[in-house]
């Protein structure tokens, strides 16, 4: 038992320890490869669904040879493509959202470490407003674009914005800084001028700091300020309108006129004209009745043009069906469904044969 204790005494746990292991350059593995690889984080400190964000992200993005997503750790998430079309279509179509959450992407080299690259640039498309005549070029932009962050790209192709004094520019911006909202311009003469910005595809910012990524309820500077000396720097003018939305339209375009009676089902054509005993006859006489669709086809003229079509009209008279909601499309197929019902039932009283709209 003594020997035990001795030997333990003397025992060193760091023993080996602190000695160098010699490697040789060919013991050391091949670097990863990261060709068509994202490496990038959202901007939140929520927790992020990730089954939920893989999903939505690839259903979004539909990339052709698939898509492979990764969570690496300290909120970072490794987006590996399979080939250069779709890594190169979801780096210039961005900005992307998971969750009204911004998604910071930096393109990875090869021997870049995915864990170590700063995540702090996104790419903003940003329309300059209100830019003197004669001002519009690209050394302006560069100009501006520098102020903005980053000067990346000058839209040449968006003439029409020209006519309305207006630029768009490509910048990488810091989500680190506050958004800028306008700029000083100093003209001939020292006249100032002022421009303003609009960015695209921008939501969750804080109308308080400026800063991307959170809401004025979660801003810090409500803590150190307090309350009473909020200023509401920032608002929803510096959030550019879908391009979608600004769209141009027909001023001879109206809303479809609102018919309680019709909507509610009173007044719809049971596919009955004229009174029974009419009804009877022609229906003995032709062995057709006149039906009419009473749900919506898509907005389309049914009539003997396109009678081989989903929705037709079968027989003499035509139908215009307007385009309805969706609700109002189940309600109308609903009534379809008994209407058919009715008929069919009258059929076999008449032992006659017709044709019923197809749903």
């Amino acid at each position: 038992m003594a020997a035990v204790t001795d030997d333990l005494a003397t025992l060193s746990i760091t023993e080996g320890e602190d000695d160098g292991l010699q490697l040789e350059v060919e013991d050391v593995a091949a670097p990863i490869s990261y060709e068509h690889c994202f490496v990038g984080r959202f901007l939140t400190s929520s927790i992020v669904n990730v089954p939920a964000m893989k999903t939505t992200l690839a259903n979004v993005w539909k990339p052709v040879g698939g898509i492979a997503i990764s969570d690496i750790g300290e909120n970072r998430f490794l987006f590996r493509f399979f080939n250069n079309v779709d890594a190169n279509r979801v780096e210039k179509g961005g900005l992307w959202y998971f969750n009204n959450h911004l998604l910071v992407m930096h393109r990875l080299l090869n021997n870049e470490d995915p864990l170590q690259v700063p995540l702090f640039l996104v790419s903003f498309w940003v329309l300059v407003h209100d830019v003197p005549p004669g001002f519009i070029s690209e050394k302006v932009a560069k100009s501006i674009g520098s102020f903005i962050g980053g000067f990346v790209e000058y839209d040449s192709t968006a003439v029409t914005l020209g006519y309305k004094r207006i630029m768009r520019i490509r910048v990488l911006f810091d989500c680190r800084l506050p958004l800028k909202r306008k700029k000083k311009l100093i003209l001939g003469g020292g006249k100032a001028h002022y421009v303003r910005f609009e960015y695209e595809k921008l939501y969750l910012f804080c109308f308080i700091c400026g800063l991307i990524g959170h809401g004025e309820s979660f801003c810090p500077v409500r803590v150190v300020k307090g309350e009473e000396d909020i200023v509401f720097g920032w608002d929803t003018s510096l959030q550019a309108p879908s391009r979608r939305a600004t769209l141009a339209t027909s001023p001879w375009l109206r809303d479809e006129p609102v018919n309680a009676a019709y909507f509610s089902g009173i007044g719809v054509s049971t596919g009955i004209s004229g009174d029974k005993s009419n009804h009877d006859k022609n229906a003995s006489q032709s062995g057709n009745f006149r039906i009419q669709s009473p749900y919506p086809v898509s907005g389309l003229q049914v009539g003997p043009s396109n009678q081989f079509m989903g929705g037709q009209v079968y027989g003499p008279s035509t139908t215009y069906v307007p385009i309805m909601d969706t609700h109002m499309s189940t309600v109308l197929e609903d009534q379809a469904i008994r209407l058919r019902e009715q008929s069919v039932h009258a059929s076999k009283l008449h032992h006659q044969d017709f044709l019923l709209p197809r749903i």
